[in-house]
């Protein structure tokens, strides 16, 4: 016996809902470094993306997660900003100079912790003048921090 569908009146609970994209639960994941651009975001900063993708566990193989890094636009990276953190991380050793410090650093396969984030709503999502974020369904998995390489991913580009 088949169930009828709604007739539209006043039977909206009855529809399915229609599935958020799938995200990795938080946690340590291995990914393999795929490419970096810079976007401007804001007036006088930049956001360095960095993307990977996950190699385990193999639920998760191929997803795409990107690591956010924020920075100046007009001065060098302070040695306490993320992406320079980062960078004497994969690199081994700070860089000699810090107008130089090309993303092919983060080449191979690193440990990642991957947390969930929620996009700020519109204006007219305000309430006592502070923005609300959306429900945790729609939640963004991103990379809070890169950990430590590791084993048997291709590792170059590194400059000591």
């Amino acid at each position: 016996m088949s169930k009828k569908p709604p007739d539209g009146k006043g039977d909206e609970d009855q529809w399915p809902l229609a599935p958020d994209v799938e995200q990795p639960p938080p946690g340590r994941y291995v990914v393999a470094y795929r490419r970096a651009r810079i976007v401007d975001r804001f007036g006088d900063r930049w956001t360095i993306e960095l993307h990977f993708s996950i190699v385990e566990p193999s639920a998760w193989l191929n997803f795409e997660i990107i690591l956010y890094c924020s920075t100046p636009k007009d001065a060098l990276l302070g040695k306490r900003s993320k992406y320079y953190e980062l960078w004497t991380l994969a690199n081994g050793a700070p860089p000699k100079r810090r107008d130089r410090m090309t993303p092919s650093v983060f080449d191979g396969w690193w440990h990642a912790k991957i947390v969930h984030t929620c996009r700020r709503m519109e204006k007219k999502g305000m309430k006592n003048g502070i923005r609300e974020l959306k429900p945790t369904e729609t939640a963004t998995a991103v990379i809070e921090t890169l950990v430590e390489r590791a084993v048997g991913g291709l590792q170059k580009g590194t400059q000591k």
